[in-house]
């Protein structure tokens, strides 16, 4: 499959995804189920890596899903506020796509990306130590059965490691109060400095107003309002929920202009 005919493919696929679900809960279904499809589709045996299938004879099954998965990472850098570090893993997945052979250069894009999505979780992720170091420590343990102890092929600590990367997009991109203690860190954060997550942390409320729109605020720790729709109002409230979503996530991040 021609290079130029994969990143086609992939960015229709990923537009119309990425319209309908959030783009971390893509990249959720894309980090689970490409390594599966690849396994069902190919009529082998279970190969030794997930590389491994670029040679696979409907190899479309390997570049087209993790070509997607590239792309929603660079674009989640890019667009979301303070997630500058997405972007550097979505160019070592393009890597890894791309560059098979010498082995040597194969296996620094693997190291960036597993690597990197470990220190993500630990340093630009607002949430439990427990969680945070625990994901953490489960893929450190997944290198070592594998590379150390034999215990795991190459493929299953790829998957398994996948999993918990998918497990930490889809906290993250978990709406409402209930899930509000497992997010990444917004732009302007020392990472370094866990204690200043308190002074970070916001929710939002939906509610409905006298004239029965349907309006939002966004409440700091200390139950202070620091944001609200300006008043508009929407008629849905599924709409006033996305909006409210969206900037919860950072998805708006617009020029600042000084007036009057």
């Amino acid at each position: 499959m021609k290079a130029q005919a994969i990143v086609d493919v992939a960015n229709k696929a990923g537009t119309a995804l990425v319209k309908w679900v959030p783009m971390e809960r893509v990249l959720t279904i894309v980090c689970v189920l490409s390594p599966l499809v690849m396994w069902r589709i190919d009529p082998g045996p279970l190969r030794g890596s997930i590389s491994a299938y670029f040679a696979m004879m409907e190899n479309q099954w390997f570049y087209v899903p993790l070509a997607i998965g590239a792309m929603l990472f660079i674009v989640n850098g890019i667009t979301r506020q303070g997630h500058w570090y997405n972007w550097v893993l979505g160019g070592a997945l393009v890597g890894l796509l791309m560059v098979h052979t010498p082995l040597p250069a194969h296996i620094v894009f693997a190291v960036i990306f597993f690597a990197g999505n470990v220190a993500v979780m630990i340093w630009w992720s607002d949430a439990p130590a427990e969680f945070r170091y625990g994901f953490a420590a489960v893929i450190g343990l997944i290198a070592v059965g594998t590379l150390a102890a034999g215990v795991l092929t190459l493929w299953w600590a790829e998957f398994i490691s996948l999993l918990i990367i998918g497990a930490h997009f889809l906290l993250d991109s978990l709406p409402g109060k209930r899930w509000a203690w497992y997010k990444a860190l917004p732009r302007g954060v020392n990472p370094w400095s866990r204690a200043n997550l308190q002074e970070v942390r916001i929710s939002g409320e939906l509610y409905r107003r006298r004239d029965r729109k349907w309006a939002f605020r966004i409440k700091a720790s200390n139950g202070q309002i620091v944001a609200t729709d300006g008043q508009q109002g929407y008629e849905s409230k599924s709409d006033a929920r996305y909006t409210l979503e969206k900037v919860l996530r950072g998805e708006y991040d617009g020029a600042i202009e000084e007036v009057g």
